[in-house]
């Protein structure tokens, strides 16, 4: 079972000062509590979308009051900025590694990295599409962090492997494919099959480098 979804201080991923919760978890309940309420925000809303996804509901889900829920996020702008923060931060968590691990080919890491990436979104896979999608949140803010960080991750995979690529061409190849795999994910469905997905895609890309 996948752990839940758990709070942390916002990083420097961070592009701009987030909306903070009214409250901090310090205490390890509270922590818990505030992860189930991003666990549920997250199942409401791959379930319902963002403006089906209601407070009421959302604390439905999680178990608790719709008091709690307000005790730590004032508005449902801020719940999704925080549910968002998280889904990045885990993205980035999964695919940073595998990318920079100097094994395999090309094609073998961008895979891994591929699958990874998958295996975060798969609870939920529409969730990334309907924070895109929203108003009045950070998701793209906080998205163009991790696509730059992405950028240059897959720019030093490239620059391993070849040497015949110039850097701006490699500066190129490694924003298209990261542009390509994010349209990707954005558009997985539930039942898709993810591991054959990011197996055609590492294929495409990996000839695409090498040409």
């Amino acid at each position: 079972m996948r752990s839940p979804l758990a709070f942390r201080p916002p990083t420097a991923m961070t592009s701009s000062p987030p909306k903070s919760p009214r409250r901090v978890p310090n205490q390890e309940r509270a922590r818990a509590l505030v992860a189930a309420i991003l666990e549920a925000s997250a199942h409401v809303l791959e379930v319902h979308g963002f403006e089906g996804a209601t407070t009421a509901r959302i604390a439905t889900k999680a178990g608790v009051s719709v008091g709690s829920l307000y005790q730590y996020f004032g508005t449902k702008e801020a719940l999704f900025d925080a549910l968002t923060a998280e889904l990045i931060e885990r993205l980035m968590l999964a695919v940073a590694p595998v990318v920079a691990a100097a094994e395999g080919s090309v094609e073998e890491r961008i895979e891994r990295a591929l699958d990874a990436g998958f295996r975060v979104i798969a609870p939920y896979p529409t969730v990334l599409r309907q924070l895109a999608a929203a108003t009045d949140t950070a998701f793209e803010a906080r998205l163009s962090v991790l696509r730059r960080q992405a950028i240059e991750l897959v720019g030093v995979l490239l620059s391993d492997s070849t040497s015949t690529l110039h850097s701006d061409e490699i500066a190129v190849r490694a924003r298209v494919v990261v542009n390509a795999s994010e349209g990707i994910v954005l558009n997985l469905t539930r039942g898709d099959d993810s591991a054959r997905i990011a197996r055609e895609a590492s294929r495409m890309f990996a000839r695409y480098c090498a040409a």
